[in-house]
């Protein structure tokens, strides 16, 4: 996915307000990153990244480290029930282990698994250097992994967001249980409308297609939400979503939410051209199309 950065920054100005150069630094970076990371399939997991790190980081959209005095960090001490929950072992793990990047890893036990888990170099490593998780590019990786996998408590993404559903609100255990969940949820909605707003039609030939691996994917979730609507309202859209892919239209959608025996679904342009698929929809008769949703006329 690539997103427009004039309609990004226009967009996010209308929802958020104006931003200060450090903060379009950060965006920027973070939409470099994105851009790149062919794991990222739903743009919804897109707008939930952002509005954790809009929280974590303290609207700066830079990688930080967690504030307070020193003593602070002494809750996380080794022989406190956080420090050993966190695997701090040794004295002073507490205040050198402390919240660190976008998502603020803390504890002893994350920063060694995230250095495994990422195949950080020896110069990378986080335990010897905990301060590289506030290198951007390593703090996206850890954020991206740990959210995609479930690294920080078990929860990630696709438990939330997937087809059938955008639970913003508890998504939030992903990073830490409910707090501030509300606060976050807001932030994310806000960023889907941006995100969508900005998202650019990628021309043929251009850098990061959909790979063959994701368009099996993408088939896979469209046939088991076409198979949730009334038969004919499926195959209408299963029909759009052929000519959407023929020749050299080269625009996939993943659809979402089908009403069960219905005939509407939602989707979210993945590639291409969101004009051609009202377009085409419009030929084809359907009651109603927009960028996010497909209506079939009843029969």
């Amino acid at each position: 996915m690539k997103f427009n950065r004039q309609s990004f920054f226009n967009s996010y100005k209308t929802n958020f307000g104006n931003l200060t150069q450090n903060q379009v630094s950060g965006l920027e970076n973070l939409l470099n990153f994105i851009e790149a990371d062919q794991a990222l399939t739903d743009v919804r997991w897109i707008a939930y990244m952002l509005a954790t790190v809009k929280h974590e980081c303290a609207d700066t959209y830079q990688p930080i480290t967690e504030r307070g005095p020193k003593t602070y960090f002494d809750k996380y001490e080794a022989g406190t029930a956080i420090g050993k929950r966190l695997g701090n072992a040794e004295k002073g793990d507490g205040h050198l282990f402390r919240g660190r990047g976008y998502v603020q890893i803390t504890g002893r036990a994350n920063y060694k698994n995230l250095s495994a888990k990422l195949g950080l170099t020896k110069d990378e490593d986080l335990i010897t250097k905990p301060d590289q998780a506030l290198s951007p590019n390593i703090a996206y990786k850890i954020m991206s992994h740990g959210m995609l996998n479930g690294s920080f408590t078990g929860k990630k993404l696709q438990d939330y967001i997937n087809s059938s559903k955008a639970d913003y609100r508890e998504a939030r255990r992903i990073i830490n249980a409910l707090d501030q969940a509300e606060k976050i949820q807001g932030y994310a909605v806000n960023f889907e409308t941006i995100l969508k707003n900005s998202l650019m039609k990628m021309a043929e030939g251009t850098a990061n297609p959909v790979t063959e691996e994701e368009k099996k994917k993408l088939f896979e979730n469209n046939i088991l939400e076409i198979n949730k609507m009334y038969v004919p309202a499926g195959s209408l859209v299963k029909n759009l979503i052929m000519e959407l892919e023929r020749d050299n239209r080269n625009t996939y959608i993943k659809l979402r939410n089908a009403v069960a025996n219905g005939h509407q679904v939602n989707y979210d342009l993945v590639e291409g051209d969101s004009n051609l698929i009202i377009n085409i929809a419009n030929a084809l008769g359907f009651k109603n199309a927009t960028k996010e949703l497909l209506e079939v006329r009843d029969a």
